[in-house]
């Protein structure tokens, strides 16, 4: 019984210092791509990261209507930046919420 306690501590401890909300489950993030260029490169990182890590997306998010959803990401805030060609988008603070899905979209 101590053992579970310290581990549901632990846990406690690493959802607090995380500043994601790692008990709430996770959600879905939909990219849509209302712009004429598609969309090759997607950076979704929590906003309370420095750097934005690796690229998600495999392939490309086709243009005027296309989609991709992130399936699966732990409930949190995130900053998410995508990139086509020419044009380079970045959204701030996006809150992600347990069974939620979030729609961004790109002009």
């Amino acid at each position: 019984m101590k053992t579970v306690r310290w581990l549901l501590a632990a846990l406690l401890v690493i959802a607090a210092l995380s500043g994601c909300r790692l008990l709430l489950g996770e959600a879905t993030l939909r990219v849509v791509n209302s712009s004429t260029e598609d969309i090759f490169t997607v950076y979704i990182s929590p906003s309370y990261e420095s750097n934005w890590g690796s690229d998600w997306l495999v392939g490309s998010i086709p243009a005027d209507g296309g989609y991709r959803d992130f399936p699966d990401i732990i409930a949190c805030d995130y900053d998410v930046w995508l990139r086509s060609t020419t044009y380079d988008w970045t959204f701030m603070n996006i809150e992600l919420n347990r069974n939620s899905l979030v729609t961004i979209t790109a002009f």
